[in-house]
């Protein structure tokens, strides 16, 4: 596929020096790490994965199955996922700027 033809499939032309926009990472692992976290203490107080919200509840303090645990887990989780997206984000740009 020469140029052209991949500009009128995707609409842009790779240069070789992509990067990732770190903030719009960072955002978008908070919300979908912290629903997680949320979903999973909720679920947990029906029986289903309790254990593995208690294994998580000994790194996240307040998290445990239940209404009030599933929003701690949900809040710890959106804190989680927005450091990990940055971190990912920058190391990721600064390596495809070295290499």
């Amino acid at each position: 596929m020469n140029k052209s033809e991949y500009f009128l499939t995707y609409g842009t032309i790779p240069t070789g020096d992509t990067m990732i926009n770190v903030r719009a990472l960072a955002i978008s692992l908070a919300v979908l790490w912290g629903s997680a976290m949320m979903l999973m203490g909720w679920t947990a107080s029906y029986g289903w994965g309790e254990e593995i919200v208690t294994i998580i509840g000994s790194v996240y303090i307040g998290y445990h199955p239940g209404f009030f645990g599933g929003i701690v887990g949900g809040i710890w989780g959106a804190l989680d996922g927005a450091i990990g997206g940055f971190v990912f984000g920058w190391l990721y740009n600064w390596l495809a700027k070295k290499f």
